[in-house]
């Protein structure tokens, strides 16, 4: 049975929250297809894990300016704002 893109997110998103040592401390590397929703998959990680510090390393303008977007939609999607608390 196939899975759809948002069960495929939540699955990976687990796995990542898994890897979660005794100290809370977690390391992984999302591999998935591009247009799964990587981007998103973070975001739900930042927003789970609340992090005090966030880097995004973007190898572009362009790509810098999307993951703007998606903070943006992200935000009008699930009613959060993942960096209202990291500035």
């Amino acid at each position: 049975m196939l899975m759809t893109r948002d069960e495929v997110q939540k699955d990976l998103v687990q796995k990542a929250l898994d890897t979660r040592d005794a100290n809370g401390r977690m390391r992984c590397t999302i591999e998935a297809i591009t247009g799964l929703g990587k981007t998103f998959i973070s975001f739900h990680l930042i927003r789970d894990l609340q992090p005090k510090t966030v880097l995004f390393l973007a190898e572009t303008e362009l790509r810098e300016q999307n993951i703007r977007d998606d903070i943006i939609k992200y935000a009008e999607i699930f009613g959060y704002n993942i960096f209202a608390k990291h500035k």
